[in-house]
């Protein structure tokens, strides 16, 4: 386990693809070492199974990773399967590469408000790193509402697009007046609100 780490921290090795025998998950270490890995690592990890890894397969969900192959599937099936994973994780490095290229504010929050996925420029604009970000609630920024307000907002969010004059609340303590646009999304049967917001004078400087 702590090879597989060291060889991944290596400047010159790059891994395009981790292909993991799920057998080698059993022990806390071996899982906890995985994680680490691609905590560290922008890397796609499939697992390698036979007929009869349920369990193991039940007992690994935690670990993100872009599916399974039998260990008895052909070199055809195998190749197919790199290539469909290769090609998938390409597409989602583009998808977040424009995502955060985005010039507004675009965070994606959980019906309590809970912060599920932020931009760059967000982050820039609040003064916090993602990583900050990422356990917080727009509570934490919203100078204008409660928790709770910002929650019965939410709970009567439609999928129509609404939009709010309001202010955020800078990391040093500093208000900034944005205009955010919220909308209402369903995602892997969870529901979320995608919200987008720009500095007021930003907007302003645009429609002139």
């Amino acid at each position: 386990c702590d090879q597989a780490i060291k060889v991944t921290r290596k400047q010159d090795c790059k891994i395009n693809l981790i292909l993991l025998d799920i057998n080698l998950c059993n022990g806390i270490n071996e899982t906890q070492a995985v994680q680490k890995i691609l905590n560290e690592n922008d890397i796609p990890l499939m697992f390698i199974i036979s007929d009869f890894d349920n369990e193991i397969i039940v007992n690994s969900n935690h670990i993100s990773s872009f599916g399974y192959v039998n260990r008895n599937s052909s070199e055809a099936i195998l190749l197919a399967s790199i290539k469909t994973v290769l090609k998938l994780h390409s597409e989602i490095a583009q998808n977040k590469l424009l995502f955060n290229s985005a010039a507004d504010g675009i965070h994606i929050v959980d019906i309590e408000g809970n912060v599920i996925q932020v931009t760059d420029s967000f982050c820039k604009m609040l003064g916090y790193t993602a990583e900050e970000m990422s356990s917080m609630n727009a509570a934490q920024w919203e100078a204008n509402w409660t928790q709770d307000e910002i929650k019965g907002i939410l709970k009567h969010q439609t999928k129509a697009v609404k939009t709010f004059n309001t202010k955020h609340r800078h990391r040093d303590g500093h208000l900034i007046d944005v205009e955010t646009s919220l909308i209402k999304v369903a995602l892997e049967g969870k529901t979320l609100f995608i919200d987008t917001s720009s500095k007021k004078y930003k907007r302003l400087q645009i429609e002139k």
